[in-house]
């Protein structure tokens, strides 16, 4: 693969990043919005993306968009994302974007991990405010020609996003395609593609380890190609059948999410789930759990810090590795 036209995702050094701590030890964070370009050049990464309202507020929008340019001035692209969906803020910046020559940020409706939308009484009263909320913007993006795409960040599945496409605009609504999250909401990644094709527009790389838990499973993250996923041939259908993809490699987060598939109320929570897909699913997951994994959350909280921001950069080498000797 071409490097130069992959993305890194800051998200993928939870630790080195700072966006996780621990809090009985203080280390300087080896990641930060500064150096993340010279990071990504580094790995001969050709882009950067980035929770743009994580690190610039409504009044320093300007200061965000002064920073695009820079970081274009060396020869670095940026994908931005909206870590937390406001109607205002948005409303704010897409003009910017515009002027920017972008033309695409990604949303998430969540921060629900796991897909155990059992748990959450309220889950389709949110998917309906997040659709109006998204209805409101229509207007604005299409004055500036630019396209909101969601995430599925184990929240949603591809039925649930492309209804939402197709109850506001098919024209300016899409999807940010995150491979790995596919597993946490019941859906095998190749189904999950087959629903949302038409309608991708951004990917996040992303593999999983599946190990057991009390109720199901859980996801570990690992380097792209040690886990679960058969991503040479997912990348391979999304390269012939999209042409130019925009793809970000996003390992995923250091905690372990835990998906209840073995409760019939973590699938009620899914009306209109064929079953023979759900059959499908379970025999897929019956037939990779790894029976000898341990308690990765335990180990996680005593491992010192400083080894687990190596261990995210050990991975990014490996994740890279394994995509520059992909043959496609």
């Amino acid at each position: 693969m071409n490097l130069k036209e992959i993305g890194l995702s800051i998200y993928s050094f939870g630790y080195s990043a700072g966006f996780l701590s621990q809090d009985s030890v203080r280390i300087q964070r080896p990641v930060d919005l500064m150096n993340f370009p010279e990071i990504a050049k580094e790995f001969n990464l050709g882009v950067i993306e980035f929770p743009f309202d994580r690190y610039f507020s409504q009044d320093r929008v300007e200061n965000g968009f002064r920073y695009i340019r820079e970081v274009r001035d060396q020869e670095i692209s940026a994908v931005v994302d909206i870590e937390n969906f406001d109607r205002l803020y948005i409303s704010k910046i897409i003009p910017y974007f515009r002027k920017a020559g972008i033309s695409f940020f990604r949303v998430k409706m969540s921060n629900y991990f796991g897909g155990n939308r059992y748990k959450i009484p309220n889950f389709q009263s949110e998917v309906e405010v997040f659709e109006e909320e998204i209805k409101s913007l229509i207007p604005i993006m299409n004055d500036y020609r630019v396209k909101l795409l969601i995430e599925n960040h184990q929240d949603l599945s591809s039925e649930d996003i492309v209804r939402i496409i197709l109850n506001t605009s098919e024209e300016w609504v899409g999807v940010n395609w995150d491979i790995g999250n596919s597993l946490a909401v019941g859906e095998l990644p190749e189904q999950f593609l087959e629903n949302v094709g038409p309608f991708l527009g951004n990917v996040h790389l992303k593999d999983y380890k599946v190990i057991p838990s009390q109720r199901g499973f859980g996801l570990l993250r690992c380097p792209l190609g040690s886990g679960v996923l058969d991503l040479r041939n997912l990348l391979g259908n999304l390269i012939k059948n999209a042409n130019v993809m925009p793809m970000s490699i996003e390992l995923g987060a250091q905690q372990v999410r835990h998906c209840d598939v073995f409760l019939d109320e973590y699938w009620k929570a899914y009306p209109g789930r064929r079953e023979d897909k759900k059959y499908d699913f379970l025999e897929f997951i019956n037939g990779i759990i790894e029976p000898a994994a341990m308690d990765l959350d335990s180990q996680n909280q005593k491992e010192v810090a400083e080894d687990l921001c190596a261990r995210e950069f050990s991975e990014l080498r490996r994740s890279v590795d394994f995509l520059e000797a992909l043959e496609i």
